[in-house]
C-alpha cells in the first residue's frame, strides 16, 4: 500500500500519532479475544498487504482538519457485545446494500472514511481451479476508496477500537472480464471533502457520491 508520508503529503492529512500508539496496545489485546481477530505482526504501519482483521490507516475529518489514523480492517459496530462472527461479511460492504443492512445503514451518512491503497486481491476460477489475481490502475501510483467506520470500547481497558468496512460496487469492464464480480469503489477525488463531512439523512445525496468515480482502466496479473 502507498507510503502513510506520501499520502499526508499528497492531501494535506494529519498523521494521528497518538492512535498508531494505541493500535499497539490493541495487538497486545489479541490474547483476550477468542479467534484473534488482530493482526499480532505488525511492525510499522505502512505494511505492503492488508487482510481482513488487520489493521490499516484511514483518512477521516477530524475538527476540520484531515487526519490519516489506524483502523482494523473489519467493522466491529459500537453496540456489538461479542466479535460478530466470521461468518458475516463485516469487511466489504456492498453498495446497494448500505441503506437497508442495519450494520451499514448505523453508519452511512454518519461515519465516513477514504482508505488508500495500490492494488487489491480477488479470487477468480481459471482452468477449473481457484486463482489469486491482483488489480491495479493502470498509469496511476494508487487508488482509494470510501470506507464506513465506527468505534467500539473494551470495557476493561477502555481502549477504543477504531474499524471499518470497504464500500464496493460493480466491477470495471475489465475486471469482469477476469472474472470477477465486485470491486472497491474509486472516489472521484474532487468528492473527498463532501464524502468525509457526512449528514444524516441525506442519503441519495451520498448514494449519489458514490456513483461518481474515477475513471480508470484496470491491469491485472495473476499472483
Amino acid at each position: 500500500m502507498p507510503d502513510l508520508e506520501k499520502i499526508s503529503k499528497l492531501f494535506g492529512a494529519e498523521i494521528d500519532r497518538e492512535r498508531f500508539k494505541e493500535m499497539e496496545k490493541w495487538i497486545q489485546l489479541a490474547n483476550e479475544f477468542p479467534n484473534k481477530p488482530w493482526n499480532n505482526n505488525v511492525e510499522h504501519p505502512d505494511y505492503a498487504r492488508i487482510f481482513p482483521n488487520y489493521w490499516a490507516p484511514v483518512m477521516i475529518q477530524k475538527k476540520q482538519k484531515r487526519v490519516l489514523t489506524p483502523m482494523r480492517y473489519r467493522l466491529r459496530p459500537r453496540y456489538s457485545k461479542e466479535e460478530v462472527p466470521n461468518q458475516y461479511n463485516m469487511f466489504n460492504a456492498r453498495l446497494d446494500s448500505l441503506g437497508t443492512r442495519k450494520s451499514w445503514n448505523s453508519l452511512f451518512t454518519v461515519h465516513h472514511g477514504i482508505f488508500f491503497f495500490s492494488h487489491f486481491f480477488e479470487w477468480v476460477e481459471r482452468d477449473k481451479k481457484k486463482k489469486l489475481i491482483q488489480f491495479y490502475p493502470k498509469e496511476r501510483e494508487f487508488m482509494w476508496a470510501p470506507v464506513l467506520f465506527d468505534w467500539w470500547e473494551h470495557k476493561k481497558s477502555k481502549s477504543i477500537l477504531p474499524s471499518f468496512a470497504l464500500i464496493t460496487g460493480d466491477p470495471a469492464p475489465e475486471i469482469l472480464n477476469a472474472g470477477h464480480d465486485r470491486c472497491p469503489l474509486f472516489l472521484k477525488q474532487n468528492k473527498f471533502d463532501e464524502w468525509l463531512t457526512p449528514k444524516a439523512g441525506e442519503q441519495q445525496h451520498f448514494l449519489q457520491i458514490l456513483e461518481q468515480r474515477e475513471q480508470v482502466t484496470y491491469d491485472n496479473a495473476l499472483v
